[in-house]
């Protein structure tokens, strides 16, 4: 469902733009966010296909596509969702702006006998590409300069189905005995699911949202070490130890450790062009 575009008493997207700008850790340039990532692919490719952190989302990505569908991956980074997808649609444009991202994805489609991902190295705000019948956009869109245009530019190139994928702030270090021990580890909490909502609600459409849940997990070979991973970087060692003392009981024991999982809330924006 659409309508025209008109002014909101509430600027959702100045509302993020101005949170993203006071943000010391957002990589708010372009220039910055390309070499981060341009250092990161390598580790990033295997950090995002780890156990507990897609399986979710991508089953429900899953189910919104058609084997004789189109689908654009804005954002793809190493091919986390283009890859899988690839086997249930006709063809997928993979675009990212950063080489070493879409070098993985190729050697790895390589490696897995996929033919049908075409590559497109493109920031979002530059980037010119035919309509697709399915437009993805996970976690990709936290450096856009004007979130209602990308917005724009997003539905224009959607032909049926637009999915945009984004945190909701509540991570796997959300539990409440962290927030008890370290109470700033609440401050600065970016919903930005709801933002993205409203910026597309600003573009002139009515999207869904969905909750999907991941099984985040972090492991260590001692409590301590989970409790680490956990705690902020500034925390001092008598904490992280109080802190390992409250949260043992919530670990699980495996074969090579310990690990910690929590179910991690993830917001599917769903907009289906009538």
């Amino acid at each position: 469902m659409s309508r025209k575009e008109k002014p909101s008493l509430f600027d959702f997207a100045e509302a993020w733009r101005s949170l993203a700008e006071q943000d010391p850790k957002c990589r708010y340039t372009r220039e910055e966010d390309l070499a981060h990532w341009e250092r990161r692919a390598v580790r990033y490719a295997e950090e995002a296909c780890l156990p507990g952190r897609y399986e979710a989302t991508l089953a429900a990505l899953t189910e919104l596509v058609r084997p004789t569908d189109t689908l654009l991956d804005v954002g793809a980074g190493a091919g986390r969702f283009a890859l899988p997808l690839a086997a249930h649609v006709q063809q997928v444009t993979a675009l990212d702006q950063a080489a070493p991202m879409l070098d993985i994805l190729r050697a790895k489609a390589d490696a897995e006998g996929i033919a049908n991902v075409q590559l497109l190295r493109a920031a979002w705000e530059d980037a010119t590409v035919e309509p697709h019948d399915v437009v993805l956009a996970a976690w990709s869109l936290y450096r856009q300069p004007d979130l209602v245009v990308s917005m724009q530019k997003l539905i224009a190139a959607t032909r049926r189905t637009l999915v945009i994928v984004a945190g909701t702030d509540d991570s796997i270090r959300g539990n409440p005995k962290l927030g008890r021990f370290w109470p700033q580890a609440e401050d600065g909490r970016r919903p930005m699911h709801l933002y993205l909502y409203g910026a597309l609600w600003q573009a002139g459409v009515y999207p869904d949202l969905r909750i999907v849940y991941e099984q985040n997990q972090v492991t260590g070979a001692t409590p301590l070490e989970v409790a680490q991973a956990l705690a902020p970087a500034n925390a001092s060692g008598s904490e992280v130890e109080g802190f390992c003392a409250a949260i043992t009981p919530e670990l699980e024991e495996t074969s090579s450790g310990w690990r910690y999982i929590r179910p991690e809330p993830v917001a599917l924006i769903v907009w289906q062009r009538l």
